[in-house]
């Protein structure tokens, strides 16, 4: 039998004779009067809790809240306005940008059409030159007795090079190289030409054994 059924028992044999009908009475007031009593306590405890809580929010929270709630309505609007400020920027941008590009090319246009006719001259001179070069190209083969043929020697190094040295000569005087813009009179324009083609350098010549050899 349980604790809670053996006070049962006792309750009920207790409740059989006045005199024990009065303890159990007696102990179920006392009973009613502690449960009353700590609703009581937790009742005003409670008051005292919500009554603390609404001066901590109406002093505290509300307030910061309200500052919080004004900056986020300040930066709302500089953001607003930053955001307009940087359309107008971009706008007066794009059409600076436009008008420095028209201006560039104008002037360009205006370089392109006075230029020297060294330039031209020399432009022909290298194209010419990087065809001669490129047919230039060597290569002796070692017949061998078993059918193979590896290379012996070849200029195509060389060949490379000159050919690499020439593109670089002809990229400083097309359209998009700096001597095109230069101002700068035709005698040093000559000099520059004349340090270009110093660049340039020569072909490998085939080494004295393998000449009369046919090449590949």
């Amino acid at each position: 039998m349980s604790l809670a059924d053996t006070m049962h028992t006792v309750t009920d044999w207790l409740r059989t004779s006045a005199g024990g009908r009065a303890i159990v009475d007696q102990a179920v007031a006392a009973q009613d009067h502690k449960r009353l009593e700590d609703r009581a306590a937790w009742a005003a405890e409670l008051a005292t809790l919500d009554a603390a809580e609404l001066v901590e929010v109406r002093d505290t929270y509300e307030p910061a809240r309200a500052a919080a709630l004004a900056d986020v309505k300040r930066h709302d609007a500089a953001l607003a306005d930053a955001r307009e400020r940087l359309v107008m920027i971009e706008q007066a941008r794009r059409i600076a940008a436009g008008d420095a590009a028209i201006r560039g090319e104008r002037l360009r246009g205006a370089l392109r059409a006075s230029a020297s006719p060294l330039l031209p001259a020399f432009l022909s001179e290298m194209r010419a030159l990087a065809r001669a070069t490129f047919a230039q190209t060597d290569t002796v083969l070692e017949k061998r007795l078993d059918g193979s043929a590896p290379v012996a020697w070849s200029n195509h190094g060389s060949v490379t090079a000159r050919l690499d040295a020439i593109r670089s000569a002809i990229a400083a005087c097309d359209e998009t190289g700096t001597l095109l813009y230069a101002a700068i009179d035709e005698s040093s324009l000559t000099a520059a030409l004349d340090r270009l083609r110093a660049t340039i350098p020569d072909l490998e010549p085939r080494p004295r054994q393998f000449r009369g050899v046919s090449a590949a």
